[in-house]
């Protein structure tokens, strides 16, 4: 199976429900997974966890395997590309979500699709200030934007 662009991705996902790897389903997590199974390793049947190992969303910092992705703590000028996870500490669980690439990040917004921000469940776009990052995930190999 061909790796899907990340124009190809927020396409094919935009207003749907992801599911696949929580116990609740619709989850950051499971967006996220579901990325790094079509867009990085381009497999449908990979469950993705020799690029990053269970846990719950705030945990992917430091559970990501540095083969796949480079860690990248916040500074004042970083700007992360598109195809780059981002880390939150939020809430309980955290929260995880893709940039963009139809939309440039700035040092002071990041442009992302992600699930599970907004109610009902679904995959959304958004925009994020630079607070309670852990880090970035930034794949070693990024993604084709289109």
């Amino acid at each position: 199976m061909a790796k899907q662009t990340l124009k190809q991705f927020q396409t094919n996902t935009l207003g749907k429900t992801i599911s696949g790897w929580s116990r609740t389903g619709g989850q950051c997590v499971d967006y996220v997974r579901k990325y790094i199974q079509l867009c990085l390793i381009g497999n449908t049947t990979d469950r993705t966890l020799g690029w990053i190992s269970g846990g719950n969303a705030h945990d992917f910092f430091h559970n990501a395997n540095p083969k796949y992705f480079k860690k990248i703590r916040n500074s004042p000028t970083y700007v992360p590309k598109p195809g780059t996870i981002v880390v939150l500490n939020h809430g309980t669980y955290g929260h995880v979500f893709i940039i963009r690439g139809d939309v440039k990040s700035t040092v002071r917004l990041m442009y992302t699709i992600e699930q599970n921000w907004s109610w009902p469940r679904h995959v959304t776009k958004e925009a994020h200030r630079f607070v309670e990052l852990i880090g970035f995930l930034e794949p070693i190999v990024l993604p084709k934007v289109a």
